[in-house]
């Protein structure tokens, strides 16, 4: 009996974990494309992140511009994605064997690790954009 109840359950693990293997790429594309966009930013924006810092601007300042730039992107683009994920729940129902169509844990769940992989991915450029030299810039 164990042996037949693996073999009916073989093919919905193996699609499990095919679609966990895309999230987790899909979730590192996510943060390496912040990355860059928040590189780029910061390198944009040096000239403007050294006179604040001659104007007295704190790191703590600056690098909290730089992760609420990151924030409110992420936000724009969780939003979006929120929307997009309850419209096209009509067709993904059927892979949700004993979930309920609308499982505001599993969204939650899903926000709160695309926020901090966003933020741990701006860390770096905002980390940088407290190092501008006000001289250099």
């Amino acid at each position: 009996m164990a042996s037949r109840a693996e073999k009916l359950t073989q093919r919905p693990r193996f699609n499990a974990f095919l679609l966990s293997v895309f999230a987790a790429t899909g979730l590192g594309l996510a943060a390496v494309g912040l990355y860059g966009v928040m590189s780029f930013f910061v390198a944009q924006r040096t000239q403007e992140l050294g006179v604040r810092i001659a104007l007295g601007a704190t790191r703590k300042e600056i690098a909290a511009l730089v992760l609420s730039r990151a924030a409110l992107w992420t936000a724009a683009g969780a939003t979006g994605g929120l929307i997009a994920s309850i419209a096209a729940l009509r067709w993904i129902r059927a892979l949700l064997y004993g979930l309920p169509a609308y499982d505001v844990r599993t969204l939650a769940a899903a926000v709160t690790v695309l926020f901090c992989v966003a933020l741990a991915a701006a860390a770096i450029p905002s980390w940088r954009a407290t190092r501008v030299d006000p001289l250099e810039a």
